[in-house]
């Protein structure tokens, strides 16, 4: 399916009652066209392997770009130990000094910003 078999669909749905006298008319292109960015975001994932060397006391890392990861489903830290999926709000309430504690290997992660990893 593609762009022009989506603009066909969606321009015959339109015929049917209730669409015929909007005003102003649809931009079929334009809507199409958002539809299905929408689609592939959501049903393409770009999967990958990435491996980063990390510095002593730093915690946020950029992941590679331009790839725009969307989902995450892994992170092993020193490739014998895979770290637990959380959030800043449950690290706040474990520890409310957590990013200042002291550095010790990694037991969990978190997206901090997009393509951005912290632990």
């Amino acid at each position: 399916m593609n762009f022009l078999d989506l603009k066909i669909r969606a321009t015959r749905l339109a015929k049917k009652s209730g669409y015929e006298d909007a005003q102003p008319q649809p931009d079929w292109n334009k809507l199409v066209n958002r539809a299905l960015y929408l689609f592939s975001w959501e049903a393409e994932y770009q999967y990958g392997t990435y491996t980063f060397a990390t510095i002593a006391g730093q915690a946020e890392y950029n992941l590679p770009t331009p790839s725009d990861w969307i989902r995450v489903t892994d992170v092993a830290y020193a490739t014998t130990s895979n770290l637990i999926l959380t959030d800043e709000t449950l690290l706040r309430r474990q520890n409310p000094l957590w990013h200042i504690a002291p550095t010790s290997n990694p037991t969990s992660y978190f997206i901090s910003n997009p393509n951005t990893i912290y632990w």
